[in-house]
């Protein structure tokens, strides 16, 4: 008597394996994107904080901000009272492109003085751009209170 598998059992684990994974794959993908906003909405809310921190103590004796620049799935860190391409303290921070994040009024967020304060009230909600239902917002008063919701 033969010991082994049959050409047909082996077929029908190969089939059964397949159809798991075809079922499974939506939900992993789902779960992916959701990691990359949850993981994007952290960095950047570690970043706003960072050069809030930076405004705080005056460092290079200037305010500091970020830039969103979300067409080049970017935001850039900063320095001085506006966003300058040209400055050689600009630090560029890519993103996912499954994450869409927009800023208003203005994608341009800085901190000014010895407070941190905001010239004005600034929301920045983060999409899933697969998810649409999947989002996070992060909210900036003008005292410079950064909150995430």
């Amino acid at each position: 008597m033969a010991r082994g598998y049959s050409y047909i059992q082996m077929l029908l684990v190969i089939a059964l394996l397949a159809l798991l994974a075809a079922v499974a794959s939506p939900y992993y993908l789902a779960w992916q994107q959701r990691q990359n906003l949850r993981s994007t909405s952290s960095i950047l809310l570690s970043d706003l904080r960072y050069v809030q921190s930076k405004a705080m103590q005056r460092e290079q004796d200037a305010s500091w901000g970020v830039y969103i620049d979300d067409s080049n799935k970017r935001y850039i860190l900063f320095h001085g009272a506006s966003y300058s391409a040209a400055d050689v303290y600009n630090q560029t921070v890519t993103y996912p492109a499954s994450v869409s994040i927009g800023a208003s009024p203005s994608s341009e967020i800085a901190f000014a003085g010895l407070t941190a304060t905001s010239p004005s009230e600034v929301t920045i909600t983060m999409t899933s751009v697969s998810l649409q239902i999947a989002s996070k917002t992060i909210h900036i008063n003008a005292e410079g209170l950064v909150t995430p919701y």
